[in-house]
């Protein structure tokens, strides 16, 4: 009971419909007081008597209690759990909907994340995978535009206009720095390092990325010349 009762005053700690990660939890707060087993033992009990809800296999969160019943948290809880605080950002077409690049709807959720234990990780409609890399404003900014231009000719409904304004936008923060840390721990076509190329050279921005690429090679990708005419369609 005394161990319990400790575990549930360490879990009221814990915001409501935060998500955290059982074994982390266990390692840093209850190893030396309670077995692995008898720990998620606990969780099993507390899960049953709706002190806390499973949202998949080691994740946990404590439900808000409003006077009409418990709150589960939501897919945008969810999401923000994983991409709060650098660490992480939400790709695909989440991402072309909020850049004005696509107004293709999916139920499926795309995420880079830095705080996963495992490389991949599913949630419902969720997946996430692990990156090796702080999710700064300066990141997301060039990983952004890297995604788009790694899928630029399969995105459905391609709003041409909007993808200007994303190259121009990008062009005139455009830091080098950033990037080859960006290529350095997520992996890029060649093609996309190409793409990105002939878009700052498009704009006069110097750039060193023809170190990433080979004089030997064709790396085929669409001309700005031409995405202009296909914005003035």
């Amino acid at each position: 009971m005394e161990r319990n009762n400790a575990l549930k005053k360490a879990l009221k700690l814990i915001a409501a419909n935060e998500l955290f990660e059982a074994s982390k939890f266990y390692c840093e707060q209850f190893n030396t007081f309670m077995s692995e087993a008898a720990f998620y033992k606990s969780l099993e009990r507390m899960v049953k008597a709706n002190y806390l809800i499973k949202i998949s296999k080691g994740l946990y969160a404590r439900p808000e209690q409003t006077k009409y019943g418990l709150v589960p948290p939501s897919e945008e809880d969810i999401v923000a759990s994983f991409i709060d605080n650098s660490k992480g950002i939400v790709i695909g077409y989440q991402l072309y909907n909020a850049l004005n690049i696509s107004t293709q709807i999916s139920k499926n959720i795309k995420i880079y994340c830095n705080a996963i234990d495992q490389m991949t990780k599913n949630i419902g409609n969720i997946f996430i995978e692990r990156k090796e890399i702080e999710f700064s404003e300066e990141v997301c900014n060039v990983i952004q535009m890297l995604e788009v231009l790694n899928n630029f000719n399969t995105i459905q409904e391609l709003n041409y206009n909007g993808f200007i304004s994303l190259c121009e936008k990008f062009y005139k923060h455009y830091n080098e720095e950033v990037t080859k840390k960006v290529l350095s721990k997520i992996r890029y076509s060649k093609s996309t390092i190409a793409f990105l190329r002939n878009i700052l050279n498009h704009y006069d921005v110097d750039n060193t990325l023809d170190e990433n690429l080979s004089v030997f090679s064709t790396y085929y990708y669409p001309s700005m010349e031409k995405i202009y005419e296909l914005a003035q369609l």
